[in-house]
């Protein structure tokens, strides 16, 4: 399975971020504060997506169930939708809810609220991993000193 474009590109990027340079240790540790920023940033990004894709498929949702339910079919309603004159009404909330969520609408909304909650996951892992990176550096640091002194 191929990983989405987005994802593949923070990791790449994390990839690159992670290294640390033993003969910059020091300036390694200054940096880890605008790495953490910037991963910051990612997640702050993709967390208010996850909340954007939230809205949109429970007005979507709530949109086919009403159609569904044949009470959406004012033309000037239907129109603004995007959507034909439903000809078959639907009864029993299991088989609406089944029906609204093979919808192309609901799938599409999945998937890709999917891709920013793995980049939410993601993030958070690699600022985790900062958050222990200034002890590991500073571990590094006094091993050196110790090696050197002996």
């Amino acid at each position: 399975m191929e990983l989405p474009n987005e994802l593949e590109k923070l990791l790449n990027e994390w990839t690159k971020d992670a290294f640390i340079d033993e003969t910059e240790a020091g300036r390694a540790m200054l940096a880890t504060p605008n790495l953490h920023a910037k991963y910051l940033r990612i997640l702050t990004f993709h967390t208010l997506k996850v909340k954007e894709f939230d809205t949109v498929y429970n007005a979507k949702r709530h949109i086919l169930e009403q159609w569904y339910r044949g009470n959406l079919n004012n033309p000037d309603d239907l129109k603004e939708h995007g959507l034909e004159p439903n000809r078959i009404m639907l009864e029993g909330q299991s088989k609406i809810a089944q029906a609204v969520d093979s919808h192309p609408w609901i799938t599409k909304i999945i998937l890709k609220k999917v891709v920013h909650e793995e980049m939410v996951e993601a993030t958070k892992a690699i600022l985790k991993e900062l958050g222990n990176r200034v002890w590991e550096i500073r571990a590094f640091i006094d091993y050196e000193k110790f090696r050197s002194a002996a």
